[in-house]
């Protein structure tokens, strides 16, 4: 009786398990280009896409769209916003070198349905520099998406 009980429990544990492995799976359709032009210290255009068509279709839904928002300078620093509309791992790179979120503001209300992410990238340098971000799904279908962008200080 005992060992058909600990038979049973460890099928349930391994049935747990293999229901349990992450798999990641990559999607470039998300790719977004923009280019941003920075001269006197200010932001002078953000060129690229809106976060259009939002839904959210579980209590946490996957990346669905990205885009970077917002570039500007603030106290001599680099400032870039990406908005992600579903939940994902983040991943900033300004001038190849890895940022982390400066600030996170929610989007939605009762449910959060995506976020903006604010980078600090550094002090600003005349020149330009490359800012790209990439987010994969936290759950399925596990996509990433990516979006990038040039911007030039003067």
């Amino acid at each position: 009786m005992i060992r058909k009980a600990l038979k049973t429990m460890s099928l349930c544990l391994v049935l747990v398990l293999c229901f349990s492995i992450t798999t990641f799976a990559y999607d470039d359709s998300g790719v977004v280009s923009e280019n941003i032009q920075i001269s006197d210290q200010k932001i002078t255009s953000v060129e690229g896409d809106a976060n259009g068509g939002v839904t959210t279709r579980a209590p946490a839904p996957p990346v669905t769209n990205v885009g970077i928002t917002n570039a500007f300078i603030q106290n001599g620093n680099v400032y870039v916003e990406v908005t992600v509309i579903g939940y994902g791992d983040q991943y900033a790179y300004y001038d190849s070198s890895r940022v982390t979120s400066y600030t996170t503001v929610y989007l939605g209300s009762y449910e959060v349905y995506g976020f903006v992410y604010t980078y600090n990238c550094g002090p600003a340098t005349v020149g330009s520099h490359s800012f790209s971000f990439r987010t994969t799904s936290f759950n399925s279908p596990w996509n990433t998406m990516t979006a990038s962008a040039t911007l030039t200080i003067s």
